[in-house]
């Protein structure tokens, strides 16, 4: 019988960290496996070793965990873990402590995996999913064995078909079936565009040296951006400019359709004029700070959030994930912002004036949201933020930082709340594992 007794497992890779949450204490005399976060694991050789522990909450009239009938992992390519789910059960589980050896894994396929337990033959427990990337040095390293060992079975790529060394294309379009698709203009093959959808514009603003500095997606129905992306690299994390410009100014790209460019005027009640790319996020040159000026990079923001609020998140993207950390550590920060904007998801419309007068509805977000990739030598990690449009009414630095933490989430719920399909250029097995989770500690939460 087992009394009061809480299991927290946890499998993951020697070379990742996970941090653990805790558990709530349950009065019903039945086993709880408690949920952890983490980052996703790339496997890159013929076998590897995943290691775990189950730690004990509570009481147990059991003598020792190591009565437990089986401890290990479940794997499989399923997602779900519905179908072609392998286990392997730990040889050394020790009370606390096992590990298990995946061997002969798939060369570039993304597995999902979890920690399991067995009270008996009936009982079985199980952890979060987690997921690991197979890297091609997986392939590489079983065909080498294989040459030497013809009785070990051929490796096989994800479609389940026979692949050798000379096969392998990392070019492959296969290796990404939802990247944005090149006609006339490249740079929406960019890592920080999401999928781009023809119903909108999708505007480029680049510098007199070529750079681009940001771009746009823009619901001219709407009148406001679907959504702006832009990067921190070494060269536009700079600060070659001193303060803001305050050129407003209607987007060019309207020119010849003033019909659907905003004048600059107020969107009033209350509401800023609120930089999506902000002006202090622009500071490389003023030819860059002067371009956030444009009135498709502007929202119609309530001005405690704008100034306080959203700004406990902007902050942190611009002065430690962006310039502080791609300055001092190198890499590259992809960010993409916006507001709501569909039906549902606005507060209200204001009514404002176009460049050559006429009265147009802008939208107002009542959610705004800001997914981040950050990519150095390979090594990836990502996150979201959602947070409504509104006056919380405390600005201590308390309540902001704690706003900032609990508006976090993963990039594949701000997908689903958004309807929005980010980083879409990436290699899928990639964009599906820095996607699935968050750790708070890698961005400082």
């Amino acid at each position: 019988m087992i009394k009061k007794l809480q299991y927290l497992l946890m499998a993951l890779s020697i070379s990742s960290t996970f941090a653990l949450t805790s558990c709530s204490e349950d009065e019903e005399d039945h086993v709880v496996v408690c949920p952890n976060n983490g980052m996703a694991t790339t496997l890159g050789a013929v076998s590897d070793t995943i290691s775990g522990s189950i730690i004990m909450y509570g009481s147990t009239e059991l003598g020792s965990l190591v009565d437990l009938y089986s401890v290990g992992i479940q794997y499989s390519t399923d997602k779900e873990m519905k179908t072609g789910v392998t286990e392997i059960v730990s040889q050394d589980y020790d009370g606390k402590n096992f590990t298990v050896v995946l061997t002969n894994p798939s060369a570039n396929t993304t597995y999902y995996y979890r920690a399991r337990v067995r009270i008996n033959e009936l009982e079985e427990f199980v952890g979060k999913t987690r997921v690991l990337y197979t890297d091609e040095k997986a392939k590489i390293d079983t065909v080498r064995t294989m040459a030497a060992n013809p009785d070990l079975e051929n490796i096989q790529n994800g479609s389940g078909q026979s692949q050798t060394d000379d096969e392998y294309d990392e070019g492959d379009d296969s290796s990404n079936k939802n990247a944005n698709v090149v006609t006339t203009d490249a740079t929406v093959s960019r890592l920080e565009m999401p999928r781009i959808n023809n119903r909108y514009d999708y505007i480029c603003h680049k510098l007199s040296d070529g750079e681009v500095n940001y771009t746009v997606l823009y619901d001219k129905e709407k009148m406001h951006a679907v959504w702006s992306a832009y990067t921190y690299d070494s060269k536009n994390s700079q600060k070659n400019w001193s303060s803001r410009t305050d050129a407003w100014r209607g987007e060019p790209f309207y020119d010849n359709d003033q019909d659907h460019q905003l004048g600059t005027s107020g969107f009033g009640n209350g509401y800023d004029r609120g930089h999506i790319v902000g002006s202090a996020e622009r500071y490389y040159s003023k030819e860059a700070n002067e371009q956030t000026f444009y009135m498709s990079n502007m929202s119609p923001m309530k001005s405690a959030f704008n100034q306080i609020y959203w700004s406990a998140v902007e902050d942190r993207a611009r002065d430690e994930w962006g310039r502080s950390t791609v300055t001092k550590n190198g890499g590259v920060l992809y960010i993409v912002k916006g507001g709501t904007i569909s039906d549902d998801k606005i507060i209200e419309r204001r009514k404002l004036k176009t460049t050559n007068g006429k009265s147009v509805q802008v939208a107002v977000p009542k959610y705004y949201w800001m997914a981040c990739l950050y990519i150095k030598d390979g090594s990836m990690r990502a996150i979201g933020f959602w947070m409504e449009h509104k006056d919380y009414n405390n600005t201590s630095d308390s309540f902001l930082n704690n706003l900032a933490k609990e508006s976090a989430c993963s990039i594949d719920e701000l997908e689903k709340r958004t309807g929005l399909d980010f980083f879409c250029n990436l290699r899928d097995e990639e964009e599906n594992i820095i996607e699935l989770s968050y750790t708070e500690s890698l961005w400082g939460l």
